[in-house]
C-alpha cells in the first residue's frame, strides 16, 4: 500500500525536491541523467513499496564488471503456487524446525532468502493490521505468498549462488517431488 501525498516521510518530500532540483541542473549544467534515474527509481521505491526488477550498477551503464569483480546485488522474487496446492504447507516445509531448513539453505546457498506477502506472518490480526498501516516497509503484505532471494558476490558467483538457490528452493515448493506429500494428503482426505 503505498503512502498518501499527505502522509508522505520527510524523505520522500526531499527526494522529489532534489529530483526537480537535478532536472533543473540537467537542463542547464548537463547533470548526468544516471542520477536523475537513481532518484527517481528511490521515489517510486519508497512511494510503491516495490523493488526495481533489477538493481543498476553504480557507473550507471547497465553493463556489469566482470574484469575488477566489481560486486553486484541480484533479486529475484518467486510465486508461492497456493492457489494450486491450498492443503500443502509451504511455510512449514521452507521454514523446517526452528527455522533451521531456511538457515541451511541461505548457508549452502550463500544467499539472503526471505518469505514475504500475504500469509507470511504467524499472527493474522498483527499482519492485517500492518497491511493497512500504510506503512512502506510492510508493503509486501499487498502482494500475494512468495520468497525474495538476495546473492550479493561478483557477477559470477552472484549468479551461480542465485541458480543454486533457485534449484535448491524449488524442491521445497514443489509438492510431487516431496514423497512425504502424496501420504499425508491421502491420509487428510
Amino acid at each position: 500500500m503505498a503512502a498518501k501525498p499527505e502522509q508522505e516521510p520527510v524523505y520522500v518530500r526531499d527526494l522529489v525536491k532534489d529530483y526537480d532540483d537535478a532536472r533543473q541542473m540537467l537542463t542547464q549544467a548537463g547533470v548526468s541523467e544516471a542520477v536523475l534515474g537513481t532518484i527517481d527509481a528511490e521515489i517510486k521505491h519508497i512511494k510503491t513499496g516495490s523493488r526495481p526488477k533489477t538493481v543498476p550498477n553504480t557507473d550507471g551503464s547497465g553493463f556489469m564488471d566482470l574484469y575488477n569483480d566489481t560486486k553486484v546485488k541480484l533479486v529475484s522474487r518467486c510465486c508461492l503456487p497456493v492457489d494450486q496446492f491450498p492443503k500443502y504447507n509451504f511455510l512449514g516445509k521452507l521454514l523446517g524446525p526452528g527455522g533451521s531448513t531456511m538457515k541451511q539453505l541461505q548457508d549452502e546457498t550463500m544467499t539472503k532468502i526471505s518469505i514475504l506477502g500475504r500469509g507470511s506472518m504467524r499472527d493474522r490480526n498483527k499482519e492485517e493490521e500492518l497491511r493497512n498501516s500504510g506503512d512502506v516497509k510492510y508493503a509486501h503484505l499487498n502482494e500475494q505468498l512468495h520468497i525474495e532471494i538476495i546473492s550479493i558476490a561478483s557477477p559470477a558467483e552472484a549468479h551461480a549462488r542465485m541458480a543454486y538457490a533457485l534449484t535448491e528452493i524449488k524442491k521445497y515448493i514443489t509438492p510431487e517431488e516431496d514423497p512425504n506429500y502424496m501420504v499425508s494428503f491421502l491420509s487428510f482426505s
